[in-house]
């Protein structure tokens, strides 16, 4: 069996724990829907943000090449970054569409409303922890482990990646069923919530976690390629 980067098996439990967090916040701390799935939305703001880090620190140019100057990543991290937000806020439209505020009252629209705005303390915890996550992410498997030396800043230009599909997908099958629900409740919210947001959980952890260990993947395929 191949080994899993000793990295890796510090990050891998960070990141589950990270994406399992806001059920249980969702449980005892009176989250809606709409909170839940707007910290998702935040959380792929945050990892546009490290990409852009990402672009700017790319320096996997051979000796023929012409690497770009600072200013030139610099600027094609900022059109990345405008482009994918763009991106985002369309989804944000079909967040605030299909799952903001869908049967809530007031009180629970406001709890929403507070979440926008950062006053809802344990979700600035969970997007902390996400800024933490992703910041562990960039320093210790991107930046220490070299792999800016092995990626050009232009390669970092696809907008539809398999975390823009899981969201669209998410939206539509929570809609559905939240909607189509039975009125059962648990800790105030209805069974349909916890079953969409666990399947979207577990479907969001899944393609982090393959990510990841592809990424790892490709690490070691270079180290031998490097060492034959």
């Amino acid at each position: 069996m191949r080994a899993v980067n000793p990295r890796n098996r510090i990050y891998i439990p960070i990141l589950i724990a990270t994406n399992f967090l806001p059920i249980y916040f969702y449980a005892i701390g009176g989250w809606t829907v709409f909170m839940f799935f707007y910290l998702y939305w935040l959380e792929t703001v945050i990892l546009s943000f490290y990409t852009s880090l990402k672009i700017i620190s790319a320096s996997g140019y051979s000796g023929n090449e012409e690497a770009p100057s600072v200013n030139r990543k610099i600027i094609i991290a900022i059109k990345f970054f405008i482009a994918r937000f763009l991106l985002l806020c369309f989804y944000l439209m079909f967040l605030v569409a299909f799952i903001g505020f869908i049967g809530e009252d007031k009180d629970a629209m406001l709890k929403s409303v507070l979440a926008v705005v950062f006053r809802d303390e344990n979700f600035n915890i969970a997007i902390a922890g996400f800024v933490l996550s992703h910041g562990f992410d960039f320093i210790f498997n991107y930046l220490l482990a070299d792999q800016n030396k092995k990626v050009k800043a232009e390669g970092f230009t696809l907008f539809f990646d398999a975390r823009i599909i899981v969201i669209h997908v998410s939206i539509v099958l929570s809609a559905f069923a939240i909607t189509w629900s039975p009125d059962n409740q648990i800790a105030g919210h209805t069974i349909g919530s916890y079953l969409a947001l666990t399947i979207f959980i577990v479907i969001k952890t899944m393609v982090d976690v393959f990510h990841l260990v592809s990424q790892n993947d490709k690490q070691f395929e270079m180290h031998i390629h490097n060492n034959i």
